[in-house]
């Protein structure tokens, strides 16, 4: 499994900047081999619509009604990955979604995203933010609930004849 942290550029920041910061991921993201599972998470500072043009790579369970520029900058990303917005496939309460909120308690969002390979999509079993988790932030904890299928290795021969051999470091050389 590969775990990617992000935090994306704020909505007010330019769209060169954007562009560097998605082009980056996407470096990042190809420095991993396509059999891992891929989990891209963290700070989108991205709001999803509940439009259903998205639901190729989102659900229809966001707080928001409309996408803005930096949802539509992860969205494409996730399109082009074949990646799903998995916090949108969930139905929860409202305060359970929301991700960040202002210092001044007056502004909620889910701009926190967790973007995972399409086809094991299924072991996700959940999604929701925890509020009071004390850690001295204004964005909330974002709790997975996934299901991994752990493949056993067969032990070879060679592995089981690597003996060690301890008295050698007993000697200067």
């Amino acid at each position: 499994m590969t775990l990617i942290l992000t935090h994306a550029p704020t909505e007010e920041t330019s769209e060169v900047a954007k562009e560097e910061f998605y082009s980056s991921l996407e470096k990042v993201c190809d420095a991993f081999p396509n059999s891992d599972v891929t989990r891209v998470l963290r700070d989108f500072n991205a709001e999803v619509g509940k439009v259903s043009y998205l639901y190729p790579a989102c659900g229809g369970h966001s707080l928001h009604n409309e996408t803005n520029d930096n949802g539509k900058w992860m969205i494409n990303f996730a399109l082009e990955r074949d990646l799903a917005v998995t916090g949108t496939l969930y139905h929860h309460k409202d305060i359970h979604e929301v991700t960040w909120r202002s210092p001044e308690n007056k502004i909620c969002n889910q701009i926190d995203h967790t973007l995972v390979n399409r086809s094991p999509c299924t072991n996700v079993c959940d999604l929701r933010s925890k509020w009071g988790a004390g850690i001295q932030s204004d964005h909330f904890i974002v709790r997975a609930k996934i299901r991994l299928e752990v493949k056993r290795s067969e032990k070879t021969k060679e592995s089981e004849i690597n003996v060690w051999d301890i008295g050698k470091l007993k000697t200067k050389q």
